[in-house]
């Protein structure tokens, strides 16, 4: 028996080399669908970072414990923003996940200017401000890519109302520049996220009510069209993915939470408590588990929770301390 199992390990590690060459060009001859049906089950992330716009317009952060329900003192950055910031967890690839821990922000400045830079979480210290070719009237919004880490997308709406993308490759730390959606406008900020499929954006559209989905190919960001999604919305969307699966969510038109987790997004699940007047944040804890922050119905109040897939809240509502005129951003701490 031995030297029949020695024949046939060796006969599968011979194949070993090609999975990759046979994969990558399986995935460039299709536009947005699925190369991998595993599950991205993650360790519970029971630390959270919220990025918030003060009611000075100063640019604030802290990290948070979901379990303990205490936040730090809130540490302002440099330079000031008339909109919501955005933010997402990622790392520098060059020193791998356990050695570089970073939460990625882009803004926009009081110029309409696009700005990004990152807080290195196990130093707090800030890279300072990157000012972006181009400009936007609505908040930009970025996504890290989560299946192999390789990228960063920032999506913004345009002077024009046309959504526009720039991708910054991590690993050789250069950008791709701003390409436009071929199809499609926005009168509000889009929302993004980056799984093994590719770059997908979700926006409201120009009836300033519809919510529009479409996805760009990983390897040749080929446009895969718009299609329409149930339901309506007030304010501008957010969308977040572990690195397989997506979840957006919307303020409905009665300023309750709706979130749709999946695929084909082919229905909304309200949370049961809590209602919000702007764009509510989401960002993910663990598969089928998300955690959610909003602003409350006083305009500026923040506040959390965490919820399954299917809208049951694992905890109540909690008020953070601060407050901000506008939408917060979420990000995890690490996977």
């Amino acid at each position: 028996m031995r030297p029949v199992f020695a024949f046939l390990l060796a006969s599968i590690l011979s194949l070993l080399p090609l999975l990759p060459a046979l994969a990558s060009a399986s995935r460039a001859a299709v536009a947005c669908k699925r190369v991998n049906v595993l599950d991205a089950n993650g360790g519970l992330n029971e630390r959270y970072v919220v990025v918030a716009r003060g009611l000075d317009n100063g640019i604030y952060y802290t990290i948070c414990n979901a379990s303990s329900g205490t936040c730090e003192p809130w540490k302002r950055l440099p330079g000031s923003t008339p909109d919501a910031p955005s933010a997402a967890w990622g790392f520098d690839p060059a020193q791998g996940a356990y050695n570089s821990s970073r939460v990625y922000i882009v803004v926009r400045g009081m110029d309409n200017g696009i700005y990004f830079g990152y807080i290195d979480l196990n130093t707090r210290i800030f890279s300072g401000w990157k000012k972006l070719p181009g400009s936007t009237p609505s908040r930009p919004v970025l996504a890290f890519d989560y299946w192999v880490f390789d990228m960063i997308a920032i999506v913004v709406r345009g002077m024009d109302n046309k959504i526009y993308y720039n991708i910054y490759f991590t690993r050789n730390y250069t950008w791709s520049g701003w390409k436009r959606i071929p199809l499609g406008s926005t009168i509000d900020s889009p929302a993004a996220a980056i799984t093994d499929a590719g770059l997908h954006i979700v926006v409201r559209g120009s009836d300033g009510r519809s919510i529009w989905y479409t996805c760009l190919n990983r390897y040749s960001f080929q446009f895969s069209g718009w299609r329409q999604l149930p339901g309506s919305t007030p304010s501008a969307p957010s969308m977040t993915s572990d690195g397989y699966y997506l979840a957006i969510a919307v303020r409905g038109a009665d300023n309750r939470v709706y979130i749709s987790w999946g695929e084909q997004f082919k229905g909304w699940v309200r949370v049961p408590t809590g209602s919000t007047v702007a764009t509510p944040a989401i960002e993910k804890v663990q598969w089928g588990v998300f955690q959610v922050a909003v602003i409350g119905s006083d305009g500026k109040s923040i506040w959390y929770t965490q919820v399954y897939s299917n809208g049951t809240q694992i905890m109540p509502w909690s008020r953070l301390p601060g407050s901000s005129p506008s939408p917060v951003a979420l990000a995890r701490t690490s996977f």
